[in-house]
């Protein structure tokens, strides 16, 4: 028998130690995807989530050679507070790897990630974080088919984009609001309390399920990364009140001269607001180089039909988004009718 053979056998596979394991899991990380991440880098996506950290392992000794991870996020449904999961950064050594053909050490570490953090809320003894209602991600053809066969993933719905392509700087629309540029890091809770937060409330509507968008959570979301910059977009009428909030992100990702609108957030009633924060949106990505913007809207919404009305069109993506769910209320038809789920909610843009 040879050393790889032996080797599953004695592996360790337990919640990862940020204090003692990020440094061996970067290398691995170097080793799989071929360039370095930084720690600071990581703690950010991380460690600084405040819906919490969900992190798996696999060790050989004090060698972090397997990781299955996810981005939680706070999620409301009918009066109660949820955690959706989106699976990231799953990755196994190239000296770990099994074929597709049977279970190999990416599906048992998956297995024991679902078993610890999904389902209800264990009381007394279990871990404070488990409890998570729904895992879910976009992942590649090998993975979808490892991950129907043996994990239980579900398809919701191929994904489609819509697409703007930009022309001409677009005109101010005649509108009742002023668009105004929000910097992440000075986004807290005033006076008046949260306005993001209370301007989600508004836009939520009649959907069923989203993750929690306040302060804190574009604070988080929307600083700095590497190569990423956001920008925050927010109308406001001549009283001050925010009526509608757009987020950028600044540079080529998805598709080449393609920009990003990551996240919409305007109540679906608001035409004045949805038309100015638009024109701004293509404006500002207009103005850093982009030939056209992209979005993603529940194809269920009414915005998404609003979109079309202003001049957008819907193009299909090679994007499929898959869930694993943890409480039979909310599967994957609930999923794909009710949870309004934009670029923000994924790691793509």
């Amino acid at each position: 028998m040879t050393d790889l053979e032996r080797r599953p056998r004695e592996l360790v596979l337990r919640p990862l130690d940020p204090a003692r394991d990020v440094p061996s899991l970067l290398e691995t990380w170097a080793a799989v995807f071929g360039e370095r991440r930084s720690a600071g880098e990581w703690s950010r996506r991380f460690l600084d989530n405040p819906a919490g950290l969900r992190a798996f392992v696999a060790c050989d000794g004090d060698r972090v050679v397997a990781q299955y991870a996810g981005v939680p996020s706070r999620v409301w449904i009918d009066g109660e507070e949820h955690r959706f999961v989106q699976s990231v950064d799953s990755l196994v050594h190239p000296d770990y790897r099994a074929g597709l053909k049977r279970p190999g050490l990416f599906v048992r570490l998956a297995r024991e990630y679902f078993a610890h953090y999904g389902g209800p809320r264990r009381a007394g003894g279990g871990d404070a974080t488990a409890g998570d209602t729904i895992h879910y991600g976009w992942p590649l053809e090998a993975a979808w088919r490892v991950g129907k066969r043996f994990l239980s993933y579900e398809r919701v719905r191929e994904e489609l984009v819509l697409v703007r392509e930009l022309g001409a700087t677009p005109s101010a629309p005649a509108t009742d609001c002023a668009v105004e540029e929000l910097r992440p890091g000075d986004l807290a809770p005033g006076a008046d309390g949260d306005e993001i937060r209370w301007l989600w409330e508004r836009a939520l509507g009649a959907w069923g399920a989203s993750a929690v968008r306040d302060a804190a959570y574009y604070r988080w979301r929307c600083a700095p990364q590497g190569d990423a910059r956001y920008r925050l977009l927010g109308a406001r009428d001549a009283a001050g009140t925010l009526r509608g909030l757009a987020v950028l992100r600044d540079g080529e990702r998805l598709a080449p001269g393609a920009r990003a609108l990551v996240d919409w957030m305007v109540p679906a009633d608001d035409e004045d607001a949805a038309r100015a924060l638009d024109a701004a949106a293509r404006a500002a990505a207009r103005a850093d180089g982009g030939a056209r913007l992209l979005a993603w809207l529940p194809d269920r919404s009414p915005d998404f039909a609003a979109f079309q009305d202003r001049g957008w069109r819907v193009r299909p993506t090679p994007y499929r988004l898959a869930a694993r769910s943890f409480d039979r209320r909310f599967d994957a038809l609930f999923l794909r009718e009710h949870w309004w789920a934009t670029l923000a909610d994924s790691d793509l843009a």
